[in-house]
């Protein structure tokens, strides 16, 4: 069998590391500011939000640390939404449909929230975990936000390892 066009398209796994690391930390971003306006209309203070983030590390005295677990908070905030991103580009090729990444961000979103809601806050945060439970809405809100914002990865991914075209291998040939 003779192929009629004997290259293809590829793409190193540069993009998927730096382009998805850049999506989460986009989505992370707007989901967290969309949380600290939140949690601030609440009364709970504008950068609570970072501070319980914190309660990981810092346990109950996260919300009477200071302004350093603000920064503890914010800085594993960032890190981990870079690490979904990673983990939402790797199922990403960087030539999906707007829509499709869109959808797909969506459901990674909720995905992503019941992942945070019922596993790891209780495990591991649960003074945050005790919190979100009084303004549920708005967290499952907060979700689908990063989960949408990251129907950007595909173009990031793109951007950040553009493809090369290079021979195929044909299997008539190969198999000789």
């Amino acid at each position: 069998m003779a192929e009629a066009y004997p290259y293809k398209n590829v793409r190193s796994g540069r993009g998927t590391l730096r382009g998805g690391a850049t999506a989460g930390a986009i989505a992370g971003a707007c989901s967290a500011a969309l949380a600290m306006l939140v949690s601030f209309t609440n009364g709970m203070g504008f950068w609570s939000f970072w501070q319980l983030c914190a309660g990981t590390f810092l346990g109950v005295d996260t919300l009477v640390a200071g302004p350093m677990s603000g920064v503890v908070g914010a800085v594993a905030f960032g890190l981990v939404s870079a690490a979904y991103g990673v983990i939402f580009a790797s199922m990403m090729d960087a030539d999906t449909s707007a829509p499709s990444a869109l959808w797909s961000g969506l459901v990674f979103g909720l995905c992503v929230w019941v992942l945070r809601t019922y596993i790891t806050l209780p495990l591991f945060n649960p003074v945050m975990g005790d919190r979100v439970a009084l303004m549920s809405g708005w967290w499952f809100l907060e979700n689908l936000v990063f989960g949408g914002l990251l129907a950007f990865t595909p173009a990031l991914k793109a951007r950040y390892a553009p493809a090369r075209t290079i021979p195929s291998v044909r299997r008539d040939r190969a198999l000789r």
